[in-house]
């Protein structure tokens, strides 16, 4: 398992890592986190989302305290998906790197 927290993989990184993360894992997963961390609500998540929408295998609510984050009873969505060539077209397409 890869678990990036701290920094952010830019464009010259980041497609390569997900080239190499292709090969060699079956599932992605990432959290939504609260809005007030987010800012507004963006189109281009529900955009993504709606893309992501056949490789999904399961949505997971955990609390904050997994990554101290925020509250302990604010209940996030974690996201999990097939990783595949063509779920990970979307993820190319969404972002410039691993963060955005």
């Amino acid at each position: 398992m890869y678990e990036l927290m701290e920094t952010d993989l830019a464009a010259e990184a980041y497609k390569p890592l997900l080239n190499r993360l292709c090969d060699i894992c079956d599932t992605f997963t990432f959290a939504v986190l609260p809005k007030r961390m987010m800012g507004k609500p963006s189109v281009t998540l529900r955009d993504i989302l709606a893309d992501l929408e056949p490789y999904l295998k399961e949505i997971v609510h955990t609390n904050g305290t997994r990554a101290n984050l925020f509250d302990s009873h604010v209940s996030v969505p974690n996201y999990e998906y097939h990783l595949c060539k063509e779920s990970q077209s979307v993820l190319l397409r969404a972002a410039e790197s691993i963060f955005h």
